[in-house]
């Protein structure tokens, strides 16, 4: 029995083996990429790369229905002392914890349903973090500068927002074409 179960494993492979020498390429995949020396310097809300935005105290009525907005705050990357040959850049941004590409409250007995969204230049489309397919707002470091600005503002998540501290973090990554 177990002769007759080797003689069928070695066929099996055997098998396989010889389908595989047979197959003929189709086609050449070429890879192509840039390693950095640096990068462009951040200045993040005027400062340095890590920095804090701080939202506009509102009142929990602003977000008294699930999907309610309030508290729109613009914020810019100032980049400087970019590499020239790239055309775009943009950030990729990216949560700890994060639900439908919105940021959660992470503040110890923090306000009960409050999110953080964050929005693209035109203040109005989310960007939704830690999506692999979040659209991007571009600039073009070229000239070695270049401006990226983005909003966040409260989001009521689900049901109406309770009151208390809110506080949510991401981290970004430029990506340079």
């Amino acid at each position: 029995m177990k002769a007759k179960l080797f003689s069928a494993l070695v066929l099996t492979g055997l098998a396989l083996v010889a389908q595989q020498s047979f197959a003929a390429p189709d086609g050449t995949i070429t890879f192509k990429g840039i390693v950095l020396d640096t990068t462009c310097t951040i200045n993040g809300g005027g400062t340095a790369a890590d920095f804090t935005v701080t939202l506009p105290q509102v009142n929990k009525t602003q977000l008294s229905t699930a999907g309610a907005i309030a508290g729109k705050t613009p914020f810019v990357l100032q980049l400087t002392n970019c590499p020239t040959f790239a055309t775009k850049v943009h950030a990729f941004f990216e949560g700890v914890s994060v639900t439908n590409g919105r940021l959660n409250n992470s503040a110890t007995n923090g306000a009960a349903n409050v999110q953080i969204q964050l929005l693209k230049t035109d203040g109005t489309n989310q960007i939704n973090v830690n999506d692999n397919a979040q659209s991007y707002d571009y600039a073009n470091p070229s000239s070695g500068n270049a401006t990226l600005t983005y909003n966040a503002q409260y989001y009521a998540n689900g049901a109406a927002a309770g009151a208390g501290q809110v506080t949510a973090t991401a981290t970004y990554t430029l990506i340079y074409e």
